[in-house]
């Protein structure tokens, strides 16, 4: 409690410092050619795990959110990374007292990597699922590639349920014919996290000529590699694959 009072009483420098010299103490250089070739950002990094990114976020969310928010530095993807989990944290702790898809709509307007907005979760919308999807509503109407990907991720963690069906139909097919990669990644994600919950959508969309081939054959081979998809359906989408090509 007196820990919390003290960063209450902090300034946007002591924010600041306390993030730098975290990062400072805590950078892998050995790390970064890894980093960087997997998320493809052009982004500074200073190669700092995700376990001690979080262990940061915990101690900053003692703090007020626009006071560590609007700190954080935007053109480095671990501040970035660390601006998302502090997100979450304080959707978590102040629920909708906390204005999370502004602050994370602005977020997304600075990323350049899919492991930012895969990072992206909101507790509030385990319970409130009309909010996220009014929020994915709006990323989809967003020119930005990012703000796209998020929507299907946020899709995927939170509205994979019956009564969303319509909404992911429509979703999914308003970009069915994408050739953006990153999207099509996220829908075929999406898609494969439909067989466990909503395995007849998840069909009807494979066998629909609104979606792409691509994006079938890429939520095809997650489907196939998953441990989730039981041995018979192993060997149905295997053939639904073969079938796909050829007639291609």
């Amino acid at each position: 409690l007196c820990h919390t009072r003290l960063m209450n009483n902090y300034t946007r420098d002591d924010i600041r410092t306390i993030v730098d010299v975290f990062f400072k103490t805590n950078a892998n250089q050995s790390k970064i050619p890894f980093i960087k070739n997997i998320s493809q950002s052009k982004l500074n990094i200073s190669g700092i795990s995700v376990p001690l990114l979080r262990k940061l976020n915990k101690r900053l969310c003692l703090a007020p959110f626009d006071l560590v928010l609007k700190t954080l530095n935007l053109d480095s993807l671990d501040e970035q990374m660390l601006y998302s989990f502090c997100c979450s944290s304080y959707s978590k702790t102040l629920g909708s007292a906390f204005p999370f898809e502004d602050f994370v709509y602005h977020l997304l307007f600075r990323v350049d990597s899919w492991v930012v907005t895969d990072s992206v979760a909101c507790p509030l919308f385990v319970t409130d699922k009309d909010a996220c999807l009014s929020f994915c509503t709006k990323l989809l109407s967003s020119d930005s590639l990012f703000h796209k990907r998020t929507a299907f991720i946020l899709e995927m963690k939170y509205l994979a349920s019956s009564e969303y069906i319509p909404f992911l139909k429509t979703s999914i097919l308003s970009l069915g014919n994408t050739s953006e990669y990153y999207i099509q990644m996220a829908i075929a994600w999406l898609l494969q996290s439909l067989y466990a919950s909503l395995k007849p959508l998840l069909l009807d969309l494979l066998a629909d000529q609104n979606l792409c081939l691509d994006i079938k054959l890429k939520a095809i081979s997650k489907l196939v590699d998953s441990r989730k998809t039981s041995f018979d359906d192993k060997i149905f989408f295997k053939q639904l694959r073969t079938s796909l090509k050829s007639h291609s």
